[in-house]
């Protein structure tokens, strides 16, 4: 990774991996070079309102990747976000208000 660039996974899981109901759960990875001018709350406040009005900054490097398949876009509770950063990679999942951090990995390697 860049060190002015930043590795963001959206992975669209709330609806569950259901074929039989043409729902599958799918992600898409973009690279972002504003991490250091933005916390991860903003970052994931931007994801969020730009998945519902399917337009920005952010969506426009999401919707070129994507399935065909996908049977929605906007982000629901129980969807996930990976931000990988300098020091960690953080996991968050849409909550009903807000986001919950549900795991965090250190990057930074110790001597």
């Amino acid at each position: 990774m860049n060190a002015n660039t930043q590795t963001i996974v959206i992975t669209w899981c709330a609806f569950g991996h259901r074929p039989e109901s043409d729902r599958w759960v799918s992600s898409v990875t973009i690279t972002t070079n504003f991490h250091d001018l933005m916390t991860d709350e903003k970052i994931m406040d931007i994801l969020f309102e730009e998945t519902n009005l399917y337009k920005g900054i952010l969506w426009d490097l999401i919707e070129p990747k994507l399935c065909e398949t996908r049977t929605h876009t906007a982000l629901s509770v129980g969807d996930e976000i990976t931000i990988f950063s300098k020091s960690n990679i953080n996991t968050y999942k849409i909550a009903n208000t807000g986001f919950d951090l549900v795991n965090s990995t250190s990057t930074s390697l110790s001597v």
